[in-house]
């Protein structure tokens, strides 16, 4: 982790507000974000996100 940041606001928007030349008008979630913390001994990790559920089991119930 590099640095650590609050969400102040979650809500939805548009590329468009950002960069009124593109026509992406698709709504996404735009987050207002104020700095909490950096941290200088930033060590770098490669997030394995297709593997994070990896150990969970799913049991399906018969039915009786």
């Amino acid at each position: 982790m590099k640095d650590l940041y609050l969400i102040n606001i979650a809500r939805i928007g548009s590329k468009a507000e950002v960069h009124p030349s593109s026509k992406d008008k698709e709504p996404r979630l735009v987050f207002d974000l104020e700095l909490i913390h950096q941290f200088k001994d930033y060590k770098p990790i490669q997030p394995n996100i297709f593997h994070t559920y990896r150990d969970t089991t799913l049991l399906a119930v018969e039915d009786k």
